[in-house]
């Protein structure tokens, strides 16, 4: 299952792509999203591993490509599905950025046959959460 989402975020793309890198943050704006520590070495870079509790599942999340500020890649690993996240900035002006975000899906297990009924449900959830992550940003200046 595929979900893109574009926002327009008052920022400039470094602090964007600084906010997004640290996943750290997400647990600050997505309300699924109850912990998450950086379990390899400081700074944020290539390479880097988080784990993250979301919806009372454990993943893995590994920053796989870090191209500041323009764009940068995770992959995520759990018991219930992989996800394949890429995103991208693009520079509208000195502080505005439009975020570009695909998130490529795997369901496993029972996730397969409970993914197709939760689709239209989990869309829903990532424009939402993004929509915070919009106002945790343009609120950190």
């Amino acid at each position: 299952m595929k979900i893109l989402i574009q926002i327009t975020v008052k920022q400039p793309a470094q602090i964007v792509f600084d906010q997004i890198a640290d996943t750290r943050n997400e647990a600050k704006w997505n309300t699924q999203m109850s912990m998450v520590k950086l379990v390899s070495e400081e700074p944020i870079s290539k390479g880097s591993v988080f784990k993250e509790m979301n919806r009372g599942n454990e993943f893995t999340v590994t920053l796989s490509e870090y191209n500041r500020p323009n764009s940068l890649s995770f992959q995520v690993r759990g018991k219930p599905m992989d996800i394949n996240a890429n995103v991208t900035m693009k520079v509208n002006s000195a502080n505005s950025t439009t975020v570009f975000a695909e998130y490529n899906i795997a369901p496993k297990g029972f996730m397969k046959v409970l993914m197709f009924l939760m689709a239209p449900m989990l869309k829903k959830q990532f424009l939402k959460e993004f929509e915070n992550f919009k106002k945790f940003s343009e609120s950190s200046k």
